[in-house]
């Protein structure tokens, strides 16, 4: 069986009785970054049993403690001049310092008690996650410090109450 004949079969719908908590944690686990660019998008969590279930392990503290430590070590690599023998690739060094500020306030947010939106971790852990992003890739010096505004704008929102 190939990969997107597995994948094609995880997503597609089932009846709710023949669906399984287990199933539905693969699916999720599986296409968690396909989740979290509909939810970065500003796709509402409760249209859909994977979405919530995305934006909920998103919002955990334990998943916010983890991308705050991202965002932090991010900084740490680009004011660092020391040479690193890592296979991670090197964030925008000029971007990320002209960022701080936003950065900074993004952590405390993120390990703040309180709820925050899924859409603006979402979007922080996809900055994260994509090599060929603006965190990582300089090009539109602009292109981070707008992302990074529209994730603080998305952390504030309120989310949707549960239907």
């Amino acid at each position: 069986m190939s990969i997107a004949s597995f994948r094609s079969r995880l997503t597609t719908s089932r009846p709710a009785a023949r669906r399984t908590p287990g199933h539905l944690a693969l699916t999720v686990w599986w296409n968690a970054t396909e989740l979290d660019r509909r939810l970065a998008a500003g796709e509402e969590p409760w249209t859909n049993e994977a979405l919530a279930l995305r934006a909920r392990r998103l919002t955990s503290q334990r998943s916010r403690t983890r991308v705050a430590r991202g965002l932090a070590g991010a900084l740490r690599s680009a004011g660092s001049d020391r040479p690193r023998f890592t296979a991670a690739v090197r964030p925008s060094c000029r971007d990320i310092l002209d960022a701080e500020p936003t950065i900074d306030w993004l952590e405390r947010r993120l390990q703040a008690p309180g709820p925050v939106a899924a859409q603006g971790v979402a979007i922080i852990r996809l900055l994260l996650v994509d090599g060929d992003g603006p965190l990582y890739r300089p090009g539109d010096p602009d292109a981070l410090r707008r992302k990074l505004r529209a994730a603080a704008t998305a952390l504030r929102a309120p989310e949707a109450t549960a239907r």
